[in-house]
C-alpha cells in the first residue's frame, strides 16, 4: 500500500510506500507482543548495568564512611565521659583537702604582672 507524505508531496506527485513495521507489530498476537516488550526492557536494563554497579559502589563507600564516623563519635563520647569522670574525682579530692574554690571559674581573677616587652595598659603620670 502506498501513502502520501503531505500536501507538498501531492503537488509533486511523490508517494512513499507504507512502513511494514507497524503492520508487523499489529499482526503479532498478544503473547508475542509481551515477549518483544520484555526483550526490549531486558536489553535496556542490561545497558544500565554499569551505572547500577557504580551506584552500588558509591552506596557501599558512603555506608563505610557513615560506619567510620559513627565509630569515631562513639570513641569520642567515651573519652569525654572518662575525662568528665576524672575531673569530678579531682574536684572531690581538692574539696576534701579543704579548698573551697576548686573550680577555676570560681576563683578571683589574677592580677596581671606588667611584662617588659608590652606597652603599659594605662599611661603613668
Amino acid at each position: 500500500m502506498v501513502r502520501n507524505i503531505g500536501p507538498a508531496s501531492l503537488a509533486a506527485g511523490c508517494q512513499v510506500p507504507r512502513s511494514r513495521g507497524r503492520a508487523f507489530f499489529t499482526s503479532l498476537g498478544r503473547p508475542a507482543k509481551l515477549v518483544l516488550l520484555a526483550t526490549l526492557l531486558i536489553a535496556s536494563g542490561c545497558a544500565g548495568g554499569s551505572q547500577l554497579q557504580r551506584c552500588q559502589a558509591d552506596k557501599d563507600q558512603l555506608l563505610a564512611a557513615i560506619r567510620d564516623q559513627r565509630d569515631s563519635n562513639r570513641t569520642l563520647r567515651e573519652q569525654v565521659a572518662s575525662l568528665e569522670k576524672r575531673l569530678d574525682q579531682s574536684e572531690k579530692e581538692l574539696a576534701s583537702l579543704g579548698r573551697a574554690d576548686t573550680r577555676v571559674s570560681s576563683r578571683p581573677p589574677v592580677e596581671k604582672a606588667p611584662l617588659p616587652w608590652r606597652a603599659p595598659d594605662k599611661p603613668s603620670k
